[in-house]
This record gives structure tokens, C-alpha cells and sequence, in this order.
């Protein structure tokens, strides 16, 4: 009889093992999934803001050249001026 408990106890325990070993591979899996998914969104998000870098440094060059024409234009008005 106890032989017989004893063996119960340890397919319980085997059978609880199991479950938990499963439950930690399926967590596993999920976290995985899920930093590959943030990977690629921060892919993205670095890709999108490495477009927007660039063209904030296209409309500041574009912002200085104007500026100059403008300083040009400014100081051709001041000479026709006198």
C-alpha cells in the first residue's frame, strides 16, 4: 500500500513536472515572439527617424540658403537705394 502511494506521489510530481516544463517552454516562445516583434518596430521607428534626421538637415541647409539670397537681396535694395 505504501509502495503503491508512493508511486502516485511520483507520477503526480512527474505529471505537475511536466506541466510546468511545458507552461516555461510555451512562456519562452511567447517572450521570444514577442522581443522579434519589438525588433522589427524599433527597425522601423530607427528607420523613420533616420528620414526625418535627414530631412531636418535638407531644410536647415535649404533655411541657410535662403537666408543668404536673403541678406543679398537686402543689401542690392540698400545700395539701389542711395
Amino acid at each position: 500500500m505504501v509502495n503503491h502511494l508512493r508511486l502516485e506521489a511520483l507520477k503526480a510530481q512527474e505529471d505537475h513536472q511536466a506541466k510546468v516544463s511545458c507552461l516555461q517552454k510555451e512562456k519562452a516562445a511567447k517572450v521570444n515572439r514577442l522581443t522579434r516583434d519589438k525588433a522589427a518596430e524599433v527597425g522601423v521607428l530607427q528607420e523613420a527617424l533616420k528620414k526625418e534626421e535627414q530631412t531636418s538637415v535638407e531644410l536647415k541647409a535649404t533655411l541657410v540658403l535662403e537666408e543668404k539670397r536673403s541678406k543679398k537681396v537686402e543689401v542690392k535694395i540698400t545700395e539701389l537705394k542711395e
